[in-house]
């Protein structure tokens, strides 16, 4: 007979064996059920399930029917149960997760715990018959576009994407509503909308905010917010509020990031979504207790490696400041097969749709270290479709990709916008005082291509210490010594536009035994 277990989400199963070293953590099902009961006053709504993210793959029953599949650990999914749920009645919901390894999932290897469960947050969304679009890769289905951007004017294209479910054409009102900081109304238009019968519309509403206030990174993360309500006369049939923060910036291959006009010294951490003894289970406080942290250090830029994370991450991000690389899981491994290049385009859409709005985001990266492996033709016009995906989603951002150290020259440096290196000088190879010479000599080669750091440390265990600090040994000292000798080359070249730290934190890495002791990786600052 089953036992069941009373758990409370997000959730996962290897909050112990995750950590315990050996790399034998539990890969397999995992079973969530639900009894409940929607209450009979919402008879004739649409109800969508919404999970914040499952590892790896989910499969949503209600009463014993299969609803949906998810494939892919970490964007957020929805499916539609309105010709199942039943208001007034008690029913069983049930997702089966499953974190194996499956061949046409990315990620298919990563040097991290691959966590079980439903570690994110679910909700219940009901809506009428007429809405804002919610099943668009569960996105928010309004797109802020920024068309122009000087000191006296910000003008802005709204692109919303409505759905009628209704067999009737119906006419309805469309406002959009911008306020600034202190939520005093800076903007907005209003105009009518027809909903055909049984489908969705695009609706492109174009709004000009005066004397634009600009997000500045750290220097000043100003935000407007932005609502879009749909209107039946004087009813509120729906309405979804997102973020906006206004700024220009480019990437500069002598100069590195300018922002808003002015140079920005982009340097900062790397970071998993990882506490230990929860696994991938993370609250909104832990959230902020991490990026709180990352902001005592100084730091102006953090790469969210290697996967999306919470919603609320990005929120920090725009709030904070934070320039931020947010990038799939497409690590090591590039099979050249139809089913897995579907994935991880899905995987894409999912991060660019999900995310478009947040002005915190200015990188999409679309691999990590997938030199690690050999990489055919077949494989590189997979990498290839990714940056034409990216580029026609979201013209407005660059992309950039994670190269395993010193690959300068071959084709993946040259398959993004920019690009960044994972180099270990001094710790896997060679010494610390080698990567001037390297980073020069790949300057002058290409002195045209825009590169940076995505990844440089050394790793070390707290009370691991040494009289004579070298390369390997894990102590304080050595990290130290690293750290500020690897810190001291990296300034004196401001043509690098990124310089990212492995790792903010430790996180799980079954398969590790190394500095602290099984189960995780010291390679932090």
């Amino acid at each position: 007979m089953v036992e069941w277990q009373a758990v409370d989400l997000p959730h996962t199963w290897n909050a112990r064996d995750g950590y315990s070293g050996g790399n034998d953590y539990f890969r397999g099902d995992g079973w969530y059920r639900k009894t409940f009961r929607v209450d009979q006053s919402l008879a004739g709504r649409r109800f969508y399930i919404h999970f914040d993210g499952a590892n790896l793959i989910a499969d949503l029953y209600l009463d014993g029917r299969h609803v949906g599949q998810h494939r892919g650990g970490y964007g957020a999914f929805r499916f539609d149960l309105s010709e199942y749920l039943r208001p007034g009645e008690t029913q069983q919901l049930a997702v089966k997760v499953n974190n194996e390894r499956h061949t046409d999932v990315a990620p298919l290897s990563a040097d991290y715990t691959f966590f079980g469960g439903i570690y994110r947050d679910v909700k219940l969304l009901v809506t009428g018959r007429e809405h804002i679009e919610v099943m668009d890769c569960a996105s928010p289905g309004i797109f802020l576009q920024q068309k122009n951007l000087s000191e006296r004017l910000a003008r802005l294209q709204v692109q919303v994407k409505l759905v009628n479910h209704s067999t009737e054409t119906l006419e309805r009102q469309l406002r959009i509503e911008i306020a600034g900081a202190d939520d005093r109304l800076v903007a907005h238009r209003e105009q009518t909308v027809v909903l055909p019968a049984g489908c969705g519309s695009m609706e492109s509403i174009a709004i000009e905010i005066e004397n634009p206030h600009r997000w500045d990174g750290i220097r000043d993360p100003y935000l407007y917010a932005a609502t879009v309500s749909l209107l039946d006369g004087d009813s509120l049939a729906d309405r979804v509020r997102q973020p906006l923060g206004l700024r220009e910036f480019r990437v500069d291959a002598d100069k590195g990031l300018l922002l808003n006009g002015r140079h920005y010294d982009l340097f900062g951490v790397s970071r998993h979504q990882d506490v230990e003894g929860k696994g991938w289970a993370l609250t909104e406080a832990d959230h902020r207790r991490d990026f709180d942290m990352v902001g005592e250090l100084g730091a102006s830029a953090v790469r969210l490696a290697h996967y999306p994370q919470a919603p609320c991450v990005y929120d920090l991000m725009d709030e904070m400041g934070f320039v931020t690389w947010a990038e799939i899981p497409l690590v090591n491994e590039v099979p050249p097969t139809e089913a897995f290049e579907r994935n991880v385009r899905g995987q894409l859409l999912e991060l660019i749709r999900q995310n478009y709005n947040h002005p915190s985001i200015f990188f999409w990266g679309l691999c990590n270290e997938v030199s690690f492996s050999e990489i055919g033709k077949d494989s590189l016009r997979i990498l290839s479709g990714l940056q034409e995906l990216a580029r026609s989603e979201d013209p407005g951002r660059l992309t950039t990709n994670a190269v395993l150290g010193r690959c300068d020259g071959e084709d993946i440096w040259f398959l993004t916008d920019i690009v960044a290196e994972n180099v270990y000088f001094g710790w896997y190879y060679d010494s610390v005082e080698d990567f001037g010479p390297w980073a020069d000599r790949a300057r002058g080669t290409y002195p045209q291509r825009a590169f940076g750091i995505s990844e440089y440390g050394a790793g070390a265990g707290i009370g691991i210490h040494a009289e004579e600090p070298r390369a390997g040994d894990h102590s304080e000292e050595y990290q130290n010594l690293y750290h500020e000798r690897s810190w001291l080359q990296m300034r004196q070249r401001p043509y690098l536009w990124s310089k990212f730290i492995w790792n903010m934190f430790d996180f799980a890495v079954d398969g590790r035994d190394e500095g602290r002791g099984p189960g995780s990786t010291t390679r932090a600052w």
